[in-house]
């Protein structure tokens, strides 16, 4: 597949930029690209299809040199060849009106998920995902949306499910393609096929804090997933002589026991009002 596939309407409308593989082993995007590419009308505007990060894509790694949802901060060792394709890609969201990165979780199982600015839960509230996050770019600048932010512009990463089950979850990612161009006017109407359910209720969640690892004997209280709820005065973990008790309306985000003393463990974040 070509790292740029540009599909134009023949109405006047804006410039989308849709990107998959920032990380090289997250193909999700990809395979929904394959499937698309062939068949989808653009009714206004033009669309940007972007294998974002080749380099990682065709070692099927999640990065080799560097993390390219990381590199676009300024102070970036431009030394690495990621930072040339950073360059490339700034371009490309420079002249964008809105971007949506498409992604995957390493997590055997859990929810996808939706990341997203509050100014864009109109949008978020038209695509497939039960749990809406913001507040990602304080705690983990340099990302694509981080960039657009900076710019001040739309940009939106969806979490679409498992990498290591990624056939599952195309039809995801191609309804949050397809929702995202409709929701812009690129497209009249989605196909019936992958057209989702409206989403009765979505969890908002604010990522508020991260959490090192101290000691060499960290431990969870329990087994907890992705974005589990935590009922209020919860002991989340044991880190030595250190207790992480749950406040009202928290959430635990990426628990990750395994990481090194100084790795994150897992974020804390809280349920907000969307309205």
């Amino acid at each position: 597949m070509d790292l740029e596939t540009i599909i134009k309407g023949d109405k006047v409308g804006p410039r989308l930029a849709i990107f998959a593989a920032i990380h090289g082993n997250e193909t999700v995007g990809v395979k929904a690209f394959e499937k698309l590419s062939p068949n989808i009308h653009i009714d206004s505007g033009e669309v940007h299809f972007v294998i974002a990060n080749p380099l990682a894509l065709e070692a099927n790694k999640r990065q080799v040199n560097a993390n390219m949802n990381r590199v676009f901060k300024e102070d970036l060792n431009k030394n690495v060849p990621e930072f040339k394709r950073a360059e490339e890609l700034k371009t490309i969201m420079d002249q964008s009106d809105a971007l949506l990165d498409v992604h995957s979780f390493n997590d055997l199982s859990g929810e996808p998920f939706l990341i997203c600015r509050p100014d864009m839960y109109d949008l978020a509230k038209q695509l497939p995902f039960r749990i809406v996050s913001t507040g990602w770019n304080k705690t983990h600048p340099g990302s694509t949306d981080w960039y657009m932010e900076t710019i001040g512009k739309p940009g939106l990463g969806a979490e679409c499910g498992s990498l290591h089950r990624v056939d599952e979850y195309i039809p995801v990612a191609i309804q949050t393609i397809y929702g995202f161009l409709k929701y812009y006017g690129c497209i009249n109407a989605i196909p019936k096929e992958y057209r989702s359910e409206p989403v009765k209720e979505q969890d908002f969640v604010m990522v508020e804090k991260q959490i090192y690892k101290q000691n060499n004997d960290f431990t969870f209280s329990r087994e907890f997933k992705n974005f589990d709820e935590l009922q209020e005065g919860e002991l989340i973990a044991t880190d030595g002589d250190i207790k992480y008790f749950a406040k009202k309306g928290q959430f635990v985000l990426f628990p990750r026991a395994d990481k090194p003393v100084g790795g994150e463990v897992f974020l804390l974040g809280r349920k907000v009002d969307p309205e």
